[in-house]
């Protein structure tokens, strides 16, 4: 083959197949990128369900809720990665006395429906479809991921 085809064969063939390759690609990784967020919320709400248990179960065992979601562990919680988010990554994410949640105790032991565990905001990435959003455990129970307009 001569040196001006081979330069042909490059830029007819090869050349548009990487580009094309490199195309596909990056579609892929958004598409991860998107499904790890989401698997990241889906433990998000999980670790707020693990919060949840345990802080009923101080409230049963002792009767007032806990002064600090760290009074948890190592009680009522595996660890103190379980007072993290999955999606969280804070500098601070290895010290044990940070937790990626805002806790608000109720003054006494007969909560009102309000705010009892909140996320902090700017945890979850945004990809895709996705819009920023946290976590929230209300003092009745209820566990949900709520969407915010970011700071502009």
């Amino acid at each position: 083959m001569k040196r001006s085809s081979k330069l042909l064969w490059w830029f007819l063939v090869a050349l548009p197949i990487g580009v094309c390759g490199v195309v596909l690609l990056r579609g892929e990784i958004e598409r991860h990128k998107v499904l790890l967020e989401r698997y990241n919320r889906s433990g998000c709400l999980y670790h707020l369900e693990l919060v949840r248990s345990a802080i009923s179960n101080h409230v049963a065992r002792c009767g007032i809720y806990p002064k600090t979601l760290h009074d948890l562990y190592p009680a009522y919680v595996e660890g103190p990665h379980r007072l993290k988010c999955p999606s969280d990554r804070s500098p601070r994410l290895y010290d044990t006395d940070y937790s990626s949640y805002l806790y608000s105790p109720p003054t006494n032991a007969i909560a009102t429906n309000g705010v009892l565990v909140q996320e902090r905001r700017g945890i979850h990435r945004v990809f895709g479809d996705l819009k920023p959003s946290y976590g929230i455990l209300y003092t009745d129970g209820r566990i949900e991921m709520k969407d915010y307009e970011p700071d502009k």
